[in-house]
């Protein structure tokens, strides 16, 4: 995407949609993603532009919902919009369609931050299918603490 969007992250943050953000506020298009960003889909979601004032989807990130609000220029009417991505994905996600995920895993101590290390299962970058209105899948475990960990905790 070129230039700023207002956008919100859906289903457990496999799914994003963004609407571009106009100087005058004008949008009838949105894109939306299923593989992080790395390609977009485009589809209008009005035949005239309305004055766009937010979006959001459930405050959990879980399902394919989002809402869309703003008034149209000519009459100050106010619109409000729900996108339900499930008639677009409909494939539900199963095993064969998840990877494990180690946040901070690039640094040196192996994801292993504040004596704590997370392992988390996300669903591969290039498959289309939606999250159940589960959680995700954490497993978590200890590991030993070094001199860094101290320095960043709150209280050091």
């Amino acid at each position: 995407l070129q230039g700023p969007h207002y956008y919100a992250i859906v289903d457990q943050g496999k799914l994003i949609v963004a609407v571009p953000m106009d100087k005058n506020r004008q949008a009838d298009t949105m894109y939306f993603s299923e593989n992080h960003g790395a390609c977009w889909s485009k589809t209008k979601f009005s035949t005239t532009p309305w004055h766009f004032t937010g979006l959001q989807g459930d405050p959990k990130a879980l399902g394919l919902k989002v809402t869309l609000w703003g008034y149209t220029p000519s009459d100050g009417l106010w619109q409000t919009m729900e996108v339900d991505f499930s008639k677009v994905i409909e494939r539900q996600c199963v095993s064969d369609d998840f990877e494990e995920w180690v946040p901070h895993a690039q640094g040196a101590k192996d994801g292993c931050l504040l004596g704590f290390k997370e392992r988390i299962s996300v669903i591969k970058q290039n498959v289309w299918c939606f999250m159940p209105d589960t959680d995700l899948r954490r497993t978590e475990e200890s590991c030993t603490c070094d001199l860094e960990d101290f320095e960043c905790d709150f209280g050091y």
